[in-house]
């Protein structure tokens, strides 16, 4: 086997940079002759290109935008699993080819919010000016609405803007090499005939776009609230069937709020060293359709909610502490296939075929404490480090389901109580163990049955040095 591999890196200007990379195999077995400058029969090659473009012209917003594809081929008939294709003329063998290909886009914008508002704006600094003008009033304070902005532009982060596109295919049995512009992702036909097609290897695509938007703001006391929204679109299709199945993910509302700083009060910071609030609310809309995403088409919608919030903390004297409660529900919608004969109109939905809810909740609380006793009357002096954690956690989960238009009824309710003691020790560089105590009961609420788990483990390993 020749492998052969050509590089090349352009850089023209500052913010544009490139990289292009080909490697061909070949198989010297056949059609290898020095005289004509023939070394072997290609088997496969694999292409590369990327491109590079950071803009910074304004100082108040970056921008960065990458491209890259990448080629593969595959032609050496000893890794094909299909049957071979023959000429139905000359009854020889017909070379095929395997094509793979990836595209990415990306887009990156950050828009420095807080440099526009401070521009426009101004510190209410007094200065020793005369007069009176009209940005402010004779003790040289500037306008209130001017400060008000430049307030602002001190709390609030840069908006954050990502769009990424991929592009994903597979194609099988060409008779030709497509074409330099479908190699680099600048076109998406093949323009090139195919030998056949398998029941095992059918043609597919696929393409993914993501749109995403965050942005922050601080607040006083350590408060922060960031928000963000997130839209991703995937599209797949086959060459079995003239169909195209869409998908949808939309999260908005998302946003995070933390208080890092609520040890600050009066009562908590005679209690603890440092103290740290979180919440987060996500809420997820799914749908999912044929051809479009109109209500007629729709195959499948959903809505999911997810809550979170906790505390973390440490004690003056003594653990640490995290508590948590996490909720999410869920609710799944069903239809019926629409067929061509149906009399809908493109805002109706199909016959709806089941439903489906979930509705999950846990509540954890976890302390962790490290001891380091030096003396024990049995074992004398010691260089020991004992780590425990106690952890208690009571979870539910109720499922429904619903055919038709009925009501969705319960099929599954469970719930778990869980108390665990976990602890390692190390009571001397040559002998270290752990520890378990555990106790689980699982209840299941349609059967009225408990499931009951009890646990104690201990173990321990002992070096001779």
């Amino acid at each position: 086997t020749l492998k052969e591999t050509y590089t090349t890196k352009i850089n023209p200007l500052t913010a544009l940079q490139g990289n292009y990379s080909l490697q061909v195999n070949r198989d010297l077995r056949k059609k290898y002759d020095m005289s004509k400058l023939a070394f072997g029969r290609e088997v496969s090659r694999n292409q590369k290109a990327d491109l590079k473009l950071t803009l910074r012209f304004l100082r108040w917003v970056d921008q960065n935008y990458t491209y890259q594809a990448n080629y593969q081929e595959n032609s050496d008939p000893r890794q094909r699993r299909a049957t071979p294709v023959f000429d139905s003329v000359t009854g020889a063998p017909v070379s095929t080819l395997d094509v793979t290909t990836k595209y990415n886009m990306s887009a990156n914008l950050s828009l420095k919010l807080s440099q526009i508002l401070k521009t426009l704006g101004k510190s209410g600094t007094r200065k020793g000016r005369r007069g009176k003008s009209a940005a402010g009033d004779s003790t040289g304070n500037p306008f209130i609405l001017r400060r008000l902005l430049y307030y602002a532009g001190g709390k609030i982060e840069p908006v954050r803007t990502t769009w990424r596109r991929n592009t994903d295919a597979r194609s099988f049995n060409l008779t030709a090499r497509p074409s330099l512009s479908y190699q680099l992702g600048i076109q998406d036909s093949l323009e090139v005939s195919k030998a056949a097609s398998g029941l095992t290897q059918q043609d597919q695509n696929s393409r993914r776009t993501n749109l995403e938007f965050a942005t922050g703001l601080r607040l006083p006391l350590g408060v922060s609230v960031k928000p963000s929204l997130k839209d991703d679109v995937t599209s797949r299709s086959g060459s079995t069937q003239d169909r195209l199945r869409l998908k949808e993910e939309e999260a908005f509302p998302r946003i995070t709020i933390n208080w890092g700083r609520a040890d600050r009060l009066p009562l908590l910071k005679r209690l603890f060293n440092s103290a740290q609030v979180n919440f987060s609310f996500d809420r997820t809309k799914v749908s999912e359709g044929e051809g479009s995403l109109n209500p007629r088409d729709l195959l499948s919608k959903g809505v999911s909610r997810q809550t979170t919030v906790s505390w973390n903390s440490q004690w003056r004297h003594g653990p640490s502490m995290r508590i948590s409660y996490t909720r999410n529900v869920g609710e799944d919608l069903d239809f019926e296939l629409a067929s061509p004969s149906d009399s809908l109109s493109v805002n109706d939905t199909p016959p709806l075929r089941g439903t489906s809810e979930d509705e999950k909740s846990k509540t954890s609380v976890e302390m962790k404490y490290n001891l380091r006793p030096r003396h024990l009357p049995l074992f004398g002096d010691l260089r020991s480090n004992v780590d425990l954690v106690f952890r208690v956690e009571v979870e539910s989960d109720t499922r429904s389901s619903g055919i038709g238009e009925q009501e969705a009824t319960p099929i599954s309710e469970t719930g778990r109580v869980k108390v665990e003691l976990n602890g390692t020790y190390k009571f001397s560089d040559n002998f270290r163990g752990q520890g378990v105590i555990r106790v689980e009961n699982n209840r299941n609420e349609l059967t009225e049955k408990t499931r009951k788990l009890r646990e104690l483990r201990m173990s321990g390993t002992l070096f001779f040095r």
